[in-house]
């Protein structure tokens, strides 16, 4: 046995040049995805690369001459510089050449108003005339309301208005008083055969249902406790529910039951069948006398039963022609009474008519005569507002001659300081604000950093460092335990089977066998080391032991 061998020392400078050329890769990535060309309806952004070099896969930059002069030009990518163009559409332009144009010429003329606006400071304003104080007043009243007539709101009662006629159908016959057919005898004796005929048939199916129910009253417990005790057999054989084996067995014992209730219910048919066949003879002799009589009967039933139905029939018909008579004499009678009460609706009618033409001339001539009074207080309205409008239109003249020179002073006063801040703060014309992309500045590269895997191969390298220096002081220990244990032992035995074990794990390689060195933990707690007794014995059968428990032991003293 050996401890194991160490680790390879990681390649720091390659990490490093790695390192250095996932940052490029990162850094031109970032660039690539910030630098989006974009088209508005105000203009354009485009970005357009040029190559000012060359980088190789260390990172190392070279120009544009050296790399044509490189007769192996794998593994070198690009050195680009990006020049970002926005361009404005032709409207845009035309509006941003014309807004800085007009700023210039404006900043020309603010500069000469200046002493306009010095001249205008210095000059007071001063009013002209008098503003006439208070809202003239007339003399006169002004009508504020005109007397309202009455109007009729109301017409005469014009009479009750027949609104119904006599009811003359109560009495009208819907239907003729026929006798009713005596056939309750004929019902009744078919009846009779048809029973007869038909006990045959419901005595074989009672004695058929009461014969299956006799012979499988018996089967039903017989074959729920087969099935049960076939059950447990299949499950004591280990034949568990849904196998194929199990299906069979179950089908069998069914087709079993089945053959069983069939055998009842072909007896139970047989049986009923019998019983029907005994029961028919017996009826058919006694129907068959009992049919002739009721023959017999019959047809001196029907005989009499035609006569009476020829007479009730002769008796409906002339009931039915006293009805139509006496029911035409009813609808002549409600005719007469209906056009009786429309002619009185008609004079009800009318005359109501004229009571609501007279109203509508007297309320009219009303209105006449409210409509005069109001024009003449309209009139009357229309004087003193003309007069009063004839004063304010005075008061406003003077005041808006006032005002108007007050306002004429500082027009002249204000001008040239309105027209110098309008040039220095006017309305401008400026280009479109088209969406920036946010872009790294000229000359400066994206800060985005690459995989980090310097870092990455120093913390590998520190716990391969870590797990060789505890294998080899696990290896250490365990080469002297066993030592040891072979000394002490003399070359006795010690368990050493893999299902014994938990938790193994493998720190070297035996120097002279070439299997495993491994730690572990019993399954009953304590804790192990050496070899695996089932790798041992592939090599070197002699050194392991089989136990009377059945469980493989190692002689460490042989190896």
């Amino acid at each position: 046995m050996c401890a194991p061998s160490p680790p390879p020392a990681p390649d720091y400078a390659a990490a490093a040049q790695a390192t250095a050329q996932g940052n490029a890769n990162a850094a031109r990535i970032a660039q690539y995805g910030n630098m989006t060309n974009q088209v508005t309806p105000q203009g354009t952004v485009t970005y357009s690369p040029t190559t000012i070099g060359y980088i190789d896969e260390k990172g190392n930059t070279i120009s544009i001459d050296a790399y044509n002069a490189l007769k192996k030009k794998k593994g070198y990518s690009p050195l680009e510089q990006w020049t970002q163009t926005v361009s404005l559409s032709p409207d845009q332009q035309a509006l941003y050449d014309q807004s800085v144009a007009m700023n210039k010429e404006l900043g020309n003329i603010a500069q000469s108003g200046l002493q306009y606006v010095k001249d205008a400071m210095g000059n007071p304003i001063k009013p002209r005339f008098d503003v006439t104080g208070g809202v003239p007043t007339t003399s006169g009243e002004m009508t504020s309301n005109v007397a309202r007539p009455e109007l009729q709101t109301e017409v005469g009662d014009a009479g009750n208005i027949q609104r119904s006629v006599n009811d003359y159908t109560s009495d009208v016959q819907r239907q003729s008083g026929a006798n009713e057919l005596a056939n309750a005898n004929v019902y009744q004796t078919l009846g009779q055969l048809q029973t007869r005929l038909q006990n045959p048939e419901l005595l074989a199916q009672d004695t058929t249902n009461a014969l299956y129910k006799a012979n499988t009253q018996y089967l039903d417990p017989q074959f729920e406790q087969a099935q049960s005790k076939l059950e447990n057999q299949l499950a004591n054989q280990g034949i568990t529910r849904g196998s194929e084996a199990y299906n069979n067995a179950m089908q069998s014992f069914g087709n079993q039951k089945q053959q069983a209730y069939e055998s009842a219910r072909n007896q139970a048919i047989a049986g009923g069948t019998q019983a029907a066949q005994g029961m028919f003879g017996m009826n058919l002799q006694g129907g068959q006398f009992a049919n002739q009589a009721l023959g017999q009967q019959f047809g001196q039933s029907l005989s009499e039963q035609q006569l009476a139905n020829a007479a009730a029939n002769q008796n409906n018909q002339l009931a039915l022609a006293n009805q139509q008579a006496y029911n035409q004499a009813i609808a002549q009678q409600y005719g007469q009474g209906l056009g009786a009460a429309n002619f009185a609706n008609q004079a009800q009618q009318q005359q109501y008519d004229q009571l609501l033409n007279n109203a509508n001339f007297r309320n009219a001539a009303m209105q006449g005569m409210f409509g005069m009074d109001m024009q003449n207080a309209a009139l009357n309205n229309q004087v003193q507002n003309q007069a009063f409008a004839q004063a304010l239109s005075n008061a406003n003249l003077q005041n808006a001659a006032s005002q108007q020179g007050i306002s004429q002073q500082q027009t002249l006063q204000q001008a040239p300081i309105n027209m110098l801040n309008a040039v220095r703060t006017g309305q401008q014309l400026n280009a479109a604000n088209i969406p920036q992309t946010n872009v790294s500045q000229p000359g400066q590269l994206a800060t985005v950093a690459g995989p980090d895997l310097l870092s990455a191969a120093t913390a590998q390298g520190q716990y391969n460092q870590g797990i060789y220096n505890a294998q080899s002081a696990a290896a250490s220990n365990l080469q002297s335990s066993l030592i040891g244990a072979g000394g002490m032992l003399g070359g006795a035995a010690i368990m050493s089977d893999l299902r014994l074990k938990k938790n193994v794990i493998k720190l070297g390689t035996h120097k002279t066998l070439g299997i495993g060195l491994y730690i572990w933990d019993y399954i009953w707690g304590e804790k192990g080391a050496g070899v695996m007794a089932q790798e041992l014995e592939k090599v070197m059968p002699e050194a392991v032991i089989t136990m009377p428990n059945g469980f493989k032991a190692v002689n460490y003293g042989a190896i």
